[in-house]
């Protein structure tokens, strides 16, 4: 059976059918690691969902793979068609370009030789219905796919500008284009569409009735039906329009599509809404998606309300037509197309709802582009890692010599840097922090909303604060190991009062600065130069003031960057005083508060210490009361507990005794009130 025949047998009878020849056979077959040629990312346990819903063969994990040690992937294996795929999604909590990054870069890794990949899940939709515009009628359910539009790839990064003289703004860079491989299918698609007509439909109901849970709401609230939610539950508000929450009481009752009815009664999400504001559109006589190519913007930051979407608009560029989270990230590290299914437009108004019939539309549409690419161009594309070059980076002894001496003078200029600026090293706190880890030791707060809103939302704050003791640094140390491994750029400082390099503003700023510059390329080049200016004209050392204005400059080049401040508390006040008065603007409060109000970088800055009055009369109108932490006993019992549990059960002592369940509770209990939260 040739490729083109399996294709469309897989089309027509669904995965339920084809898999192994019969519906009853559960087995899952394995092939060779090396047939598997298209890499599949989803960021969304819902978009895995619909993806694992397209495949038309599930299969076990090759034998024959061996899954890099740096690769933290969950890799779900299959076929499409005449094709195998391998889908990788980003792990549960982990969300944005970084995340996005890693999991990109962690699949080249382990499979080198695989051709192109596709970004599959939902996004926000950009419709335009006003004046002066031309028309995009994008909708609830319909699907954007990215395509090179004039000097755009098809995705531009909506949060990586830079301020112009006039005031304002432009993107930073430009992010490539999907492989050919990839816009020759769109191509043949697009003709085939035209011509036929599109199957999604076809390729939707072949899911569901293979997968008909998917038909049904989950046992969670919120957890929708993987189906279209109803065209009367699809509302577009103008830009001017604020939504309002309704209690469930008041809203008017909307009803679910005759297919698909239940025994529960649906509600209007804007019943209160003002219906003068709604943008009344052309009736669609049918629920199947519509297809729209062009630019998709690409951030960190969650686009939820008009006015900042329509500010996005105006920096890249009006004929973006979706927003979404990760694809910035791929794009140069990963060959791919991007598919977004639209779950809401970007406003006040967007509910979960139609998230995923979203994920499965998109899912959908990739399913049908495959269907119309031929295995063996496939196969005959350029790998992964030769289209990044990945292979001549590796084989360092093919460089030549002005490559090597461009080298040697970075590491020159590197060494050079760190000796002016002498900073402190805050290694040394953060490995002796993590070194008393015990287990989970933080995972609570990990967890819990404010950190997770904190690490999410742009320009955001935190202050912990608690008494001596009560475990404040550890903490620290947890959620500077977490954001190593979750954002781009993440820098931290310990004040400490026995060490006297690491009590003052100026130290932590050099501190700050050498990370910054190993972290980001673009500030590395900015401080690169700036060295160069500095050692022409002086050879005195910078002065504090200088060093803020070098950071501030170079975190405009990163864009986005999270700072962990611990143990605020323990900084040397003295230079922040002169006979009993504190000097306005001087030492590090006020600094803080700076980066706090800054609009221009999108700054995240947490501090601990104790709760000091000079340090909450200095920031406690900065940062939002909501996001002033008190560690409290509570809480911080639940790592105690564990760290005495496990020294306890652990300890080499008199046997017998830690057999009897109950007297190990009294003893841990009796230890937990002792220690009083410390």
């Amino acid at each position: 059976m040739d490729s083109t025949h399996r294709q469309d047998l897989a089309l027509r009878q669904g995965p339920h059918t084809i898999l192994n020849g019969n519906t009853t056979d559960t087995s899952e077959p394995s092939c060779d690691y090396n047939a598997y040629t298209i890499g599949w990312i989803v960021a969304l346990h819902n978009e895995l969902t619909a993806a694992m819903a397209m495949l038309d063969e599930e299969c076990q994990q090759p034998k024959n793979f061996v899954q890099n040690s740096t690769d933290m992937n969950c890799y779900s294996w299959g076929r499409i068609g005449a094709h195998y795929v391998v889908i990788a999604s980003i792990g549960e909590g982990s969300y944005g370009i970084a995340a996005a990054t890693r999991t990109a870069a962690s699949m080249v890794h382990s499979l080198p030789h695989i051709r192109f990949g596709l970004m599959v899940g939902i996004g926000a939709g950009v419709p335009r219905w006003e004046p002066g515009y031309e028309l995009v009628d994008i909708r609830l359910g319909d699907v954007v796919v990215s395509q090179p539009v004039h000097k755009s790839g098809g995705v531009e990064q909506y949060d990586l500008v830079k301020l112009k003289a006039d005031g304002q703004v432009e993107p930073i860079g430009h992010l490539a284009s999907p492989p050919a491989a990839l816009l020759n299918g769109l191509t043949k698609l697009k003709a085939t569409q035209r011509r036929t007509g599109s199957k999604l439909p076809r390729i939707l109901a072949a899911a569901l009735e293979n997968s008909p849970l998917l038909a049904d709401r989950g046992e969670n609230d919120g957890d929708a039906a993987f189906i279209h939610q109803g065209l009367q539950n699809d509302r577009l508000f103008a830009s001017t329009s604020t939504h309002v929450e309704n209690a469930k009481a008041q809203a008017q009752p909307l009803l679910l599509p005759d297919q698909h009815r239940e025994d529960t009664i649906e509600y209007s999400d804007c019943a209160l809404c003002d219906p003068q504001q709604e943008i009344k559109r052309p009736y669609r006589k049918d629920t199947n998606p519509r297809i729209h190519y062009g630019i998709i913007a690409s951030g960190n930051s969650l686009v939820k309300d008009s006015v900042s979407r329509d500010q996005i608009l105006q920096n890249i560029g009006t004929q973006c037509l979706c927003f979404e989270m990760e694809a910035a990230g791929l794009m140069n590290h990963f060959p791919c197309l991007v598919i977004r299914g639209i779950c809401d437009y970007a406003d006040s108004h967007k509910k979960d709802r139609w998230q995923n019939y979203a994920a499965m539309v998109a899912a959908a549409y990739a399913k049908e582009l495959l269907s119309v690419m031929d295995v063996r161009n496939v196969e005959q594309s350029e790998r992964v890692d030769e289209i990044l070059g990945i292979v001549s980076q590796i084989q360092t002894n093919t460089r030549d010599t002005n490559e090597m001496f461009h080298a040697m003078s970075a590491s020159n200029r590197s060494r050079d840097i760190r000796s002016l600026l002498s900073p402190p090293e805050p290694s040394i706190d953060h490995n002796t922090a993590c070194g008393l880890h015990h287990g989970d030791t933080g995972k609570w707060f990990l967890e819990g909303p404010e950190y997770l809103d904190w690490k999410a939302k742009p320009h955001s704050s935190l202050w912990l604060h608690g008494r001596p003791g009560c475990g404040k640094t550890i903490l620290s140390s947890t959620i500077i190991e977490d954001l190593q491994s979750n954002v781009a750029v993440s820098l931290y400082f310990y004040f400490t009062f026995n060490d006297k390099n690491k009590q003052s503003l100026d130290q932590a700023i050099r501190s700050l600065i050498i990370q910054l510059y190993h972290q980001n390329k673009d500030a590395k080049e900015y401080l690169d130069s700036i060295f160069e200016l500095e050692q022409r004209v002086s050879s005195t050392q910078p002065t504090t003031d200088r060093l803020c204005s070098w950071f501030t400059d170079m975190a405009k080049k990163a864009g986005e960057v999270w700072i962990v401040l611990d143990a605020l508390d323990e900084r040397d006040v003295a230079h922040e005083y002169q006979h009993g008065q504190a000097l306005k603007g001087k030492g590090i409060l006020p600094w803080i508060k700076a980066l706090l109000k800054s609009e221009v970088i999108n700054f995240h800055v947490l501090v601990t210490s104790r709760p000091e009055d000079d340090i909450l009369h200095a920031l406690g109108d900065s940062i939002p009361k909501g996001m002033q932490i008190l560690l409290r006993n509570k809480s911080i019992n639940a790592d105690i507990r564990e760290f005495i549990e496990s020294t306890i059960r652990n300890w080499g002592g008199p046997r017998g005794w830690q057999t009897s369940e109950a007297l190990l509770e009294k003893v841990i209990n009796h230890l937990i009130r002792k220690a009083d939260g410390m």
